[in-house]
């Protein structure tokens, strides 16, 4: 990709030639191999002041999942574990479970057989979560 190819933008008035972020900024265009560029502290950001900090600033994970508590309890046991700083890592959670158990052909409640990702991640770390009645 080139980086003068990259797209244009138009602020209500004309149209402006930008360059991709990150290949204008890396000199492995050719390989395609990019690195991310880090946030800066900078005040030329139209007024807006980035109060980036690389020791406070929270690291945001989005974990969708679809009917997979078990792999995602471990996911985000790897996540917390691994981090080198767990205490900013923020985890936004997306589950989608079978809450009607009609997806199942034992006599064990639906939660059994489809485990939330909150519930395993608690049997991982050794809680037990309280069971509360939908609504």
């Amino acid at each position: 990709m080139s980086a003068s190819k990259y797209g244009r933008v138009f602020d209500g008035s004309s149209f402006e030639e930008i360059t991709h972020p990150i290949a204008s900024n890396n000199n492995n265009e050719a390989s395609g191999a990019y690195e991310p560029i880090p946030p800066t502290n900078n005040n030329n950001n139209h007024g807006f002041t980035n109060k980036f900090d690389s020791k406070i600033t929270p690291i945001f994970v989005s974990i969708p999942h679809f009917r997979d508590g078990k792999r995602c309890a471990q996911t985000v046991h790897r996540l917390f574990d691994t981090a080198a700083h767990p205490d900013r890592v923020v985890v936004g959670l997306i589950e989608q479970t079978d809450s009607s158990g009609s997806g199942s052909s034992s006599d064990s409640s639906s939660t059994d057989d489809d485990p939330t990702c909150l519930m395993e991640y608690c049997v991982l770390m050794g809680h037990q979560m309280k069971q509360h009645e939908p609504g």
